[in-house]
Order: structure tokens, then sequence, then C-alpha cells
């Protein structure tokens, strides 16, 4: 902790308290600035992706941008699939595809 903060990131720091609670010190919340999506091409804030383990029919991982819901194709690596795609049909291929 001996290293002082980076000014481009203490410049965005928002130090917020709890309304709730009368005592407590505040929290450092980082203003993050929007830029677009490496996939979808909006301007989102804050991109976050989540990795779901599934076990069903066969253990696979599902990658999924909260920010724009799409999902990672298996194959080409890249956010294109949305949760209307059939998901599970496509894995079953690429699955039988294997073997």
């Amino acid at each position: 902790m001996d290293k002082p903060i980076p000014k481009e990131i203490y410049d965005r720091i928002e130090w917020t308290k709890d309304p709730h609670k009368s005592q407590g010190l505040p929290k450092p919340q980082i203003q993050h600035s929007a830029r677009e999506c490496d996939d979808c091409g909006k301007l989102v804030e804050n991109r976050r992706t989540t990795i779901v383990k599934n076990t069903s029919p066969w253990p696979h991982c599902k990658e999924s941008c909260v920010n724009c819901q799409l999902i990672r194709h298996p194959e080409t690596g890249e956010f294109t699939l949305t949760r209307h795609t059939n998901y599970g049909r496509l894995l079953q291929q690429l699955y039988k595809d294997d073997k």
C-alpha cells in the first residue's frame, strides 16, 4: 500500500455513504467511463460476463455478456448467440461431431 493511486483512477473515485447507516466509513465507488462493447458495439459503462457451469446433458460452460445478453459461440468464440437461439441443440450437434 506504499504506492499512490494513479491519477486517472483517483479522479474517478466517488465516496458514498450508506443512507441507512448512521455510522461507518464511506465506501469508494469508481465511476467507469462509457466505451463500446467488444461484441455488440453498444456503449456500456461496466462490461461484465458470467460463466455458468452446466452438467446437463453433459458437462460444459456457458459464457454470456450481462450488458448485451449475448452468449459466446463455442466454435467461433464470439458473442453472437442470443437467448432465443437453441443453444442446447447447437451444443448437441457440436458434441456429436466430436465423437
